[in-house]
Formats: structure tokens, sequence, C-alpha cells
């Protein structure tokens, strides 16, 4: 179904104040079936009213109460809308779409008095291409769905898509958040407004202690609400979207505010106290949530002997295991540094399938396993050596002017890009660890293939020497 929303008239009103208004009228478009049929939607109250169509013209009768309203002109496929303001304005004209809805906000909950300053948003969860079992996702804004505000509780909502995961939004100062699916307004009738009923503001409030259970300040904590309402957050297979984060204050409280009833889940972290989650099943209860805390890594970086302080420390983790999860943060840990005498104690996710990298000041890059070492509670690496770097010679063919650039290793995640020193047409780069390296160049600020692409560096291999060639596609000098 397509969407085309018309060009307006101003209504004109005797003596600029309410009276008998002059009739709505419009052209319906050509492109419009010849059975097209029009009716006036009221903004905020009352069934859709009957209009006139004939000769390629429609004519409605303006709401006796001056309120704004909606003309909607609907056709076997399409269907095309006119916003009106006001007694004596117009509310202008939208792009095309595919369909739309004329969405009003009932009191339900609260006092009618409430619903003030309300608006309306349209999102989606942020799915990614690769991790296609996630399960936890962040809101993204929804551009392809576009919402008009009608009046001070309507609102027009338009797309050009049904928005599989799409879910509307209204927010208010004294009301709690409520949302519907988008999917919900496209299957329901255009000539029907949809009713979305105003609920109380509840105020979720809790604590975080540790292990221990004494305060954790500074802890992250974020709610999650499901992303279709009947799943509940005590199901480990539901699919939920970040509702609301903060950080707890100094005795480990925190608030959020303006929720609905209704089931949610909680987690909290602590980049050195651990993590923990609670099910929320009503929002009038007080939760305290118990971090457990990370299985730690230590261990002591050295050159030739002598301790490497400054070191940059972090959990990689694998990509299969990184595609897999459920929950991303599951895998994701902050980083540390090594101290003055190369030592480092570094705070593992909660599921650590991965490596340590530890990146020196001089660039040279050191992956230690961690998956099926140390206990329960921590993994002890012990002294790790930092060994030399990778010197990789280029010789440059089919070029003149060109720069050199490797990124890699390509076998895993944190990767690199090392640009190459030049020198005629002998390129070297000082590669921070073995494995396999993309060789990228740009000549005369164009980018270039080359041949080979790849180059292998072994664990062992100090010095390694490559002839690589430009790939020249017709054209191209």
């Amino acid at each position: 179904m397509s969407w085309l929303l018309l060009a307006v008239t101003p209504l004109l009103f005797p003596g600029g104040a309410l009276g008998q208004a002059h009739p709505l009228t419009g052209s319906i478009p050509s492109t419009f079936e010849a059975a097209a049929q029009v009716i006036l939607l009221p903004a905020d109250t009352g069934d859709a009213l009957p209009c006139s169509v004939g000769r390629g013209r429609w004519v409605c009768a303006a709401p006796a109460s001056g309120e704004p309203a909606v003309v909607v002109i609907m056709g076997e496929s399409k269907i095309a809308a006119r916003l009106i303001a006001g007694p004596t304005a117009d509310g202008g004209a939208e792009g095309a779409h595919r369909w739309g809805r004329l969405i009003r906000i009932a009191a339900g909950g609260v006092a009618p008095d409430d619903l003030h300053d309300l608006a309306a948003s349209a999102w989606t969860p942020e799915r990614s291409q690769v991790r296609l079992q996630t399960l936890r996702f962040l809101p993204a804004e929804e551009p392809a769905i576009r919402i008009v505000r009608v009046s001070d509780r309507a609102f027009w909502v338009t797309g050009d898509d049904s928005g599989d995961d799409a879910f509307l939004s209204i927010e208010g100062p004294a009301i709690a958040r409520t949302t519907m699916p988008v999917e919900e307004l496209v299957d329901s009738p255009p000539n029907v407004p949809v009713v979305i009923q105003a609920a109380a503001p509840a105020v979720l409030s809790g604590r975080v202690v540790t292990a221990r259970l004494e305060p954790a300040a500074d802890a992250d904590v974020e709610l999650f609400e499901p992303l279709r309402r009947g799943e509940t957050g005590e199901k480990d297979s539901a699919e939920m979207v970040r509702r609301a984060s903060t950080r707890t204050d100094a005795g480990g409280g925190f608030s959020i505010d303006r929720l609905a009833a209704g089931s949610y889940a909680l987690t909290a972290t602590h980049p050195s106290l651990g993590r923990g989650a609670q099910a929320i099943d009503s929002v009038s209860a007080p939760v305290v949530v118990r971090l457990t805390p990370p299985v730690r890594a230590s261990g002591r970086l050295l050159r030739a002997s002598v301790p490497v302080p400054g070191a940059q420390v972090r959990f990689v983790p694998d990509p299969l295991a990184l595609a897999r999860s459920t929950d991303v943060t599951q895998l994701l840990a902050d980083g540390t540094t090594t101290q003055v005498d190369g030592a480092f104690i570094l705070a593992l996710p909660p599921v650590h399938d991965g490596i340590i990298q530890i990146v020196t000041p001089a660039g040279v890059s050191v992956r230690v396993p961690v998956a099926g070492k140390g206990t329960a509670t921590g993994v002890a690496l012990g002294d790790i050596d930092v060994p030399e770097p990778k010197r990789v010679i280029v010789r440059l063919f089919g070029a003149e002017s060109c720069t050199l650039a490797a990124a890699g290793p390509l076998n895993g995640l944190g990767m690199a890009i090392v640009a190459a020193s030049r020198a005629g047409n002998e390129y070297w780069f000082d590669l921070p660890e073995g494995g396999e390296w993309s060789l990228n160049a740009e000549c005369d600020g164009l980018p270039r293939r080359v041949d080979p692409s790849i180059i292998i560096v072994g664990p062992a291999a100090r010095d390694l020497r490559v002839d690589v060639r430009i790939v020249k596609r017709p054209g191209q000098p």
C-alpha cells in the first residue's frame, strides 16, 4: 500500500472566531482507484465522519468544534492523508508513504491533566548482522517511520515498511513510557484511530552491593524490557531492549522513573567488583543486586628479563564465541596497563573464551590464550616475554609513487594497521605479531590492489622479504 499526502488549503472562519467553517475540499490523486473513499478523523474524540467524493474531488465538513483532524483518502492499494491543524491553519504536507494511522492517547490510569507535553517516537532493536543469536539489544531510532503531531494528544504515524521489530514509544513527564509494536498499527483498520491508554508512572529503586554486601558505588545499571510484551524478563530466550541506564551513587543506590507495570531484567556492572543480574516482577518493590566478583588474570611482562611498564592489556573474545553469544556484554571487559614492575591484574568477563592481548608502548603485540587456564577465581599467566617485532621487507613493482599499509592479523580480533617506511621501491614493516596480514596500497591518492594481497608471517620469523606488484585494471596507468 502506498501513501501520498496532499497539498493543503487553509480553513476560513468568519471574523477569525469559531463559527460555520467553509468545507474542506481537495482533489483525489490521479494514481488512486476510481472507487476511493474519503473520511475525516477528529484528532482527539469521535468516530470517522464520511466525506463526499465526485469528479476526482472530495469535500468534508469541517469539525464543528474546530479541533485538529486528519482527512484520509482510502483506495484499494493506497491511502492519502491531509492534516488539519486547527480552525484557521493547516498542518502542512508530508512525503509519500505506504501506510499511516492516527494515534490517540487516552487518560487510562492517569488523570486527564497528566496528559501534557507528550512525545511519540519510533525505535527498533539495533541488531548485528554477525551476532545473530543476540537477545539483548540497544534501541536505535527508526528513520523509516515518521511521526507528526496532530494535537496535544494525537499523532499521525506513517511509514513505508511495517518494521518487523519496530515499536512506537509514547512518553510524558507525568505518565509511564508506553510502547506498541508498529506491526499492530499497520494491521489495524486505517479508518479507526488507534487508542493507547496512558499508564501511571512507577519508580524502580534499588541498591547494588558487592559480594560482601558492601555498597557498590559507580556501578553501571541497565534495565531491559521485553521486545514483545507477551514475553517475560525471566525467560532467557526473550529478546529484550534496553529501557534505561544509570549509575549508582556513593551508597550503591539507584532509581529509574516513569516505568509501566510489567516484567524487566536488570543488570549491574562494575569494572573491578564484578557483575550481577536480577529479574524484575514488580517495579514497586525495591531491588538489591549482588555482584559476583570477576575472575582475574595476573602476569608480568618482560623483555630480555627487563620489566615492561605502560603496556596495554585487554581481553579479546574469540570471534566464534562472539558470533554465538546471546549477550555481547558477557564477553567484554575493561582493560588495564602494566605497572612499573611489568605486573598486571586484569578482570575477565564472565565468559572468557578468547585471548589476552598485550601491546607494548613500542607497538609489539603478545597474545596469550585464556581458555582452560587457571581456577574459578584466578588465572596465573606468570612471566610473559615480549618477542621482537616481525620485520617484513616488500619490493613494490608496477608503480612509482605509492604508500603501503598492512592490516592484521586476520585470524582474530584485535587487529592493527601498520604503515610502511619507504626507500625507493623498497618498503618495510615492523609488524607487532605474526599471522596473516593484508597489504593495501594507495597510489596518487587512489586505492590500488596488490598481488599478493595477503602475506603470512610465521611466529618464529624475524625478517621476511616479499615481492609485490600493483594490479592494474583496464584504463589504469
